[in-house]
């Protein structure tokens, strides 16, 4: 995407958002009287989070507070297969509350600075140049995202007009390849049951 970068500065991720680890399952926490349905990291994919398999744990009061989600904070992996590491996705809502447990770290963004969506696109760009893979270690091929490393990974900053009109543009070419993807789908399944019909037509009689 074409853009002058000398209005660019880079900072930390740190320095535009507030960075959170998950809460951890721990047997201390069973007698809490708040029962919450929480994010892990297998729920969360490539820029798309997967309701389906929900866990439930039990908060107290006042992790209750500080772990719950609000649309727009971005999940992003602590412990992942080392190409995935740091995969993230911004959460936009459920019909109940919902926590995350600490395999997440949850970027909640300074809108003064930055937003939710332009920091999902660095954080996307991280993981496939990269960059949370150099960052992390990786222990029995499962790499690790610790919070300390998160917050002191590089954040290209330009102004918000700029990353306003960035955030357009990778929205306009995703819409376009999602397109693609989506003819290319059909007409393989075009493809699959013509090739049906036809072995039914030479073999049927």
């Amino acid at each position: 995407i074409a853009s002058s970068s000398a209005t660019w500065s880079t900072v930390t991720v740190a320095d535009v958002g507030d960075v959170l680890l998950g809460r951890r399952r721990a047997p201390e926490y069973l007698a809490s009287v708040h029962e919450r349905k929480y994010l892990r990291v297998a729920n969360v994919k490539d820029d798309r989070i997967n309701f389906s398999d929900l866990e439930a744990m039990r908060f107290d009061e006042q992790h209750v507070a500080r772990y719950e989600l609000i649309p727009g904070d971005v999940l992003v992996s602590e412990g992942q297969s080392p190409e995935k590491l740091g995969q993230s996705a911004i959460f936009q809502g459920y019909p109940e509350p919902l926590c995350f447990q600490s395999t997440l770290q949850r970027f909640r963004a300074r809108r003064a600075v930055t937003s939710a969506e332009f920091a999902q696109i660095v954080f996307r760009s991280h993981v496939r140049s990269g960059v949370f893979r150099r960052l992390g270690s990786i222990t029995t091929n499962i790499g690790h995202l610790t919070l300390e490393k998160f917050k002191a990974a590089p954040f290209p900053l330009p102004s918000l007009d700029e990353q306003r009109r960035i955030v357009g543009e990778v929205d306009r070419r995703l819409s376009i390849v999602r397109e693609v993807a989506a003819e290319v789908d059909a007409n393989l399944k075009r493809a699959a049951a013509l090739r049906e019909s036809m072995l039914v037509q030479a073999f049927g009689g």
